[in-house]
Parts: C-alpha cells; structure tokens; sequence
C-alpha cells in the first residue's frame, strides 16, 4: 500500500492533514513510490478536491503541500 501525506490547513489556520492510501495493486498507482511523482494534473485534481470538499460547510481551506510516505506513516503512528 502507498501512504501519502497532504497538509491542509482550514481557513482559522488549523492544521487538518489528510492521509491518502492507495492499493499497492491499484494498476493506476502501483509503479509509483512518492506522490510528487504523480502527473501535474493528477497532484491539481488531488489539491482541487481538498480545496472544494469544505464548501458546503462554509470552510475554505489550503492544501499547503504533499508529503512522502514517511511523512504519512509517522502521522498515522503519532495519532495511535
């Protein structure tokens, strides 16, 4: 499985990081190991849906940067 980290924060400066995990035998996403290896217009519909999925409620955020797997996996265990 690939772990990625996305930093968001919400429109009062929060911090709402989010973990995406992809199958390891999604044939999409397989052959890649960091997510900044992901096409530019892949990374801008990942930055999109982050932006616009706080809309209805209101809430703007920023998606201030993607993380490496490591990054993600060390939230995870911080969260534990």
């Amino acid at each position: 499985m690939a772990i990625w980290l996305i930093v968001v924060k919400s429109w009062i400066g929060e911090k709402d990081d989010k973990i995406i995990a992809v199958c390891a035998d999604d044939p999409e996403f397989r052959h890649y190991t960091d997510i900044k290896e992901l096409p530019p217009h892949r990374l801008a519909e990942i930055r999109r849906f982050f932006e616009d999925y706080k809309k209805n409620e209101n809430k703007a955020v920023a998606v201030d940067d993607f993380l490496p797997a490591e990054a993600g996996i060390d939230a995870i265990k911080y969260s534990m």
